[in-house]
């Protein structure tokens, strides 16, 4: 994972690590790959199990392939025919995504994780958005069907902003999508009547209001739905110290944790001394409680603290958030019990004064396309620790939405 080592408050960034799978030779055939080993000397090894044609159905196809005992439609040649089709459909498909999720407005509050979704792309099943042309009715219902998939697939996009699962099926979004492009299902009526509701353990809700023309305005707030208490013991912990957190400890008196992904959103590391003390879990109604009403707090240190909460994590947002706390005895020897103490709220940059404890947190590795920085909260001027591959500017422009007929697989095998 590649972040960056300076210690801050609040967000710094997000993440822009990962593993990238590389398949060079995929392109070459088996017999262009033995021909290159044989020339150059290069030994290699065969499973002397495909051989047998009766094991398995893969082992029985590549060897009525091989014989030629296949239908010309069936050959090497047509069936690599269709798969140049297919990819050309998918890679057509994946464009007309991005350029959606690209004229998409939103905004995502890297603090809280919450997504507000000021304004959808207008997808209609009865004109081409490109020309405003009607489209034939005996073609509206493919169009449709089209559509829908491209609409579960922008809105699976969106989701995974927030989700805290590693991945969000498709699958699971139909309900969604219903909600939010009424007008590609027929049961239209009841899919505005739905105000709010959870997909992917994201709370999705909506507000509509009038503008100054006297329009009504749909934006959506998509984010992280409460925690059971199941989840909140689970993502209770305390984080393992670096292994160069000894030498940490004699140079800086201090120890160093090792990165630790919290609820499958927040990469998050601490640095302190005695850093066994300290646990990370999900703030709650008691910790608020606690920080306004110590006795140590000032009416200014107070005031700041509830203004950054009703500005940066209203309602039900706030619960869903890291907190650091501190296990202290209840009395001032041993065999007392234990307490946690709120000391840190890391996402929104804010501690106790009289709090030593530092924290180094950035948000989850995202897919923001080809978006400018502006639609994060807080903004990143130079994106320090994530770049798109390019900065142009965003056409937000109509795209053309052209649904094409069903894929022909009649290969004709070239002669």
């Amino acid at each position: 994972m590649e972040m960056s080592d300076e210690f801050g408050k609040g967000i710094s960034g997000i993440e822009r690590g990962g593993i990238k799978v590389c398949r060079p030779l995929l392109t070459f055939s088996k017999d262009q790959l033995i021909a290159t080993c044989k020339e150059k000397g290069v030994q290699w090894v065969e499973d002397e199990s495909n051989k047998d044609r009766t094991l398995t159905p893969r082992n029985a196809i590549r060897y009525l392939m091989q014989s030629n005992s296949l239908p010309r439609a069936l050959s090497t040649q047509s069936l690599l025919e269709v798969a140049s089709k297919v990819d050309r459909r998918i890679t057509t498909r994946e464009g007309n995504i991005q350029a959606l999720l690209d004229q998409t407005k939103f905004l995502l509050d890297l603090r809280t994780g919450q997504l507000e979704i000021q304004q959808l792309p207008r997808l209609s099943p009865y004109s081409n958005s490109s020309s405003d042309r009607p489209v034939p009715s005996e073609k509206q219902e493919y169009r449709k069907k089209s559509l829908r998939n491209i609409a579960t697939t922008l809105l699976q996009r969106l989701i995974s902003l927030v989700s805290p699962q590693p991945s969000v099926q498709q699958k699971d979004l139909e309900y969604a999508a219903t909600a939010m492009f009424p007008q590609l299902w027929d049961q239209s009526r009841h899919a505005l009547t739905l105000s709010s509701f959870t997909v992917a353990k994201v709370q999705c809700s909506r507000l509509v209001q009038a503008n100054e023309s006297e329009e009504l305005e749909m934006t959506w707030f998509l984010h992280r739905q409460p925690m059971t208490v199941t989840e909140r013991k689970k993502h209770t912990v305390t984080l393992p110290l670096a292994a160069a957190s000894q030498l940490e400890t004699r140079a800086h008196r201090s120890e160093v944790s090792l990165w630790l992904l919290w609820d499958g959103r927040y990469w998050i590391r601490l640095r302190g001394q005695r850093l066994g003390r300290y646990r990370i879990r999900a703030f709650k109604e008691a910790d608020q409680a606690q920080f306004l009403k110590g006795k140590s707090r000032t009416k200014a240190e107070r005031d700041k603290l509830e203004e950054i909460l009703h500005r940066d994590a209203k309602a039900k947002v706030r619960w869903t958030l890291p907190v650091i706390v501190k296990i202290e005895e209840e009395g001032l020897g041993k065999g007392f019990p234990l307490k946690d103490k709120a000391v840190a709220l890391p996402t929104l940059g804010y501690k106790l004064p009289d709090e030593s404890i530092q924290w180094h947190i950035h948000y989850k590795k995202i897919d923001l396309g080809e978006r400018l920085w502006n639609i994060l909260e807080p903004p990143f001027s130079e994106a320090p620790l994530f770049r798109p591959k390019s900065t142009r500017e965003i056409d937000l422009s109509p795209i053309s939405m052209e649904c094409p007929g069903p894929l022909n697989t009649s290969a004709t095998p070239s002669r």
